[in-house]
């Protein structure tokens, strides 16, 4: 066991440790001492599904005084870099923070009565004047995200709203929400948290449009299939943009040269998650009739994250946490272009934490391809 750090009692705790899946055991017993070092309010966790998950989540509330709320990851985000098979957790001060937490059992069918609870929360915070954001943690294969972001962001009133859903280390096989030790699928979590720190909660992406634009014709959108754009087959239609040809539409291609969609001028991705044989593209993210895209391609995408945290951690004093969710997809680039190292290289001047996600909430949207987030002073 590694024992406890010393903190100020009211101290943001960061924390992670690599998880060994036959020491579930030794890795709690490393990380809930630091985070049972200050009085919390509550604590946020993201857990790898390669190890023992389900044990790891009931030992680690069964270690940590305060309630703890999680998901299941497509990887981590520490200030060393990215993470592999490692737990990593937030502690939230009791001095400084207070959560409400509302658990959404099932998102196909959720029911008008929490949200009616959420409105009667955010209401209290509004009228007491207490600074408030809120984090949407969700099944990443629930293709429910864009309608649970919409319905708790319209019952926050204004209080601004971040998350991820939840991923399962890139199996797309089912993945899960932690509350109190308990892991569920098919659900969400919102956590609606009071703090008297200066905080902003943020998005930022590596992507910018190439000016070719697309209307999608035709289209299944409870799928996320997109059958036509521009009056002819989707792939046909994506390829022709890209100027080249449907053979060439490789995984590699799809994911360095996303659609977007423009909203308040702000761009905001639309991943492809598959071409399909019969002319149609799977999205990662709600698609419809009429909406039209425009075609995407990186920027550098060092230089836009360190650009982009020095933005975000400018907003407030003297940041001590960045608590963030990050497309998988962003990930897998990095990978793919050998940018891991200089990606850690930026990362590890920020007081970052957070996880790999399978698609990315702001505010009542469901994003792909970004980062997002909050950042909370001293």
């Amino acid at each position: 066991m590694v024992p406890a750090r010393a903190h100020s009692s009211n101290a943001l705790i960061r924390t992670s440790i690599q998880v060994a899946p036959d020491d579930i055991d030794g890795a709690v017993g490393s990380l809930a001492p630091e985070l049972n070092s200050v009085d919390l309010a509550f604590a946020v966790a993201f857990l790898p599904t390669r190890v023992p998950y389900r044990d790891l989540g009931h030992k680690l509330q069964s270690s940590v005084s305060a309630p703890v709320f999680g998901c299941t990851t497509a990887g981590e985000l520490t200030d060393d870099g990215f993470q592999q098979s490692s737990m990593v957790a937030v502690g939230f001060p009791s001095d400084s923070f207070a959560v409400h937490p509302f658990e959404i059992p099932n998102v196909q069918n959720p029911g008008e009565a929490i949200f009616r609870s959420i409105v009667t929360c955010a209401e209290d915070v509004r009228r007491r004047g207490v600074g408030a954001f809120a984090i949407l943690l969700i099944d990443g294969m629930s293709l429910a995200e864009e309608r649970i972001a919409a319905q708790c962001d319209l019952a926050l009133g204004g209080i601004p709203l971040f998350g991820g859903s939840a991923g399962d280390d890139a199996k797309f096989e089912s993945t899960w929400v932690l509350r109190n030790g308990e892991f569920a699928t098919g659900g969400a979590l919102l956590l609606l948290v009071e703090t008297n720190r200066p905080f902003h909660v943020f998005q930022m992406q590596h992507l910018i449009p190439i000016g070719a634009e697309l209307v999608i014709t035709a289209a299944c959108p409870e799928e996320r299939v997109v059958l036509e754009m521009d009056g002819i087959p989707a792939v046909e239609a994506y390829a022709a943009a890209l100027g080249r040809t449907v053979d060439a539409l490789t995984p590699e291609v799809c994911e360095r040269h996303p659609l977007a969609i423009r909203i308040g001028g702000v761009d905001y991705i639309r991943s492809i998650q598959k071409v399909h044989d019969d002319g149609s593209i799977r999205f990662y993210c709600a698609i419809e009739e009429g909406l039209v895209l425009s075609v995407t391609k990186p920027d550098d995408f060092v230089r836009r994250l360190r650009d982009g945290l020095e933005s975000v951690t400018s907003e407030v004093e003297d940041p001590e946490l960045i608590l963030a969710c990050e497309c998988i997809q962003r990930r897998q680039v990095v990978e793919s272009l050998g940018l891991v190292d200089d990606v850690a290289s930026v990362l590890q001047s920020y007081p970052i934490v957070g996880f790999h996600t399978y698609g990315e909430q702001l505010r009542g949207l469901h994003l792909n391809q970004t980062l997002t987030g909050v950042v909370i002073g001293r």
